[in-house]
């Protein structure tokens, strides 16, 4: 099982609670910034992730890389180079 949580759930999870006995990885995904739509919020946003094992947990580490990578060069791109296609 992996997706996004809320804090209730979470907790439900980290008290044992949760379907099942094998040993789960919790990912917590931290930002500073997000957009909606055109408008960039500075707020901080939690998302929180379990995988069910390692493998699974690497796999959305490097996805979540990419697009945190993907991200900064679009924003610099945006920023600065309008025009620059890579």
């Amino acid at each position: 099982m992996y997706g996004a949580l809320n804090e209730s759930t979470m907790s439900n999870y980290l008290n044992g609670g949760g379907s099942s006995k094998k040993k789960q990885v919790i990912l917590l995904v931290q930002c500073r910034e997000y957009t909606k739509g055109r408008e960039v919020r500075e707020k901080t946003r939690e998302f929180i992730f379990i995988a069910d094992s390692r493998k699974e947990a690497e796999e959305w580490l490097g996805t979540i890389e990419y697009l945190k990578t993907k991200a900064s060069v679009d924003l610099f791109i945006n920023k600065f180079g309008g025009n620059v296609k890579l």
